[in-house]
C-alpha cells in the first residue's frame, strides 16, 4: 500500500501511502473501496494512544505528520472516530499563539523564520474554503470559554 517495508507512510513522494490516498479520492473512488479501507487500517496503525501518529518506525513525532495522517482520514469520513478527536483535542492542546503548529525540525539551520508555525500544518485544515474538524471544535471551544 504505497508505503515501505518497513511501514514509512510518508516516504516515496509522490506516491506515499497519504498522498495516494488522496490522489484516489480526489479521482473519485470512495472510501469504501477495500483498497483504501486498507489504507485506512495501516495509517490508523500508526495512531499513538496520545494522537499522534507515528508515520515512521523509528525517529519523532512531528505535529505536520499527524495533522497530514488525520487530514486524510477525515477525508475517508473518520472524523467523529474516537481516536481522531483525541487526536483533534491533542492538536488543540499544543497549538502555537499564532494559530498554527511547530515541527521543530531545523533541516536547514535556524533563523527568524524558524521561530513561527509551521504554514503547511496550518493550511492542511483550511484548504479551498472548507471547514476543518479542527477549525470547528477550536470554535465550538472557544464559544464554550466565553460562557
Amino acid at each position: 500500500l504505497w508505503t515501505t517495508p518497513d511501514k514509512r507512510l510518508i516516504k516515496g513522494a509522490p506516491f506515499s501511502t497519504l498522498e495516494s490516498v488522496i490522489y484516489l479520492l480526489e479521482l473519485g473512488m470512495e472510501p469504501t473501496e477495500p483498497i483504501l479501507k486498507e489504507a485506512a487500517e495501516l495509517i490508523f496503525s500508526t495512531w499513538q494512544e496520545d494522537g499522534r501518529f507515528k508515520l515512521y518506525p523509528k525517529g519523532s513525532i512531528y505535529p505536520c505528520q499527524t495533522i497530514h495522517a488525520a487530514d486524510v482520514l477525515c477525508r475517508m469520513g473518520y472524523a467523529s472516530d474516537a481516536r481522531l478527536q483525541k487526536t483533534f483535542r491533542h492538536l488543540l492542546d499544543i497549538q502555537q499563539t499564532d494559530g498554527g503548529w511547530k515541527c521543530n525540525k531545523f533541516s536547514f539551520g535556524r533563523g527568524p523564520e524558524t521561530e513561527y508555525s509551521n504554514p503547511l500544518a496550518a493550511l492542511t485544515f483550511c484548504k479551498k474554503g472548507q471547514k476543518s474538524q479542527l477549525a470547528t471544535r477550536r470554535y465550538h471551544e472557544i464559544l464554550k470559554n466565553l460562557q
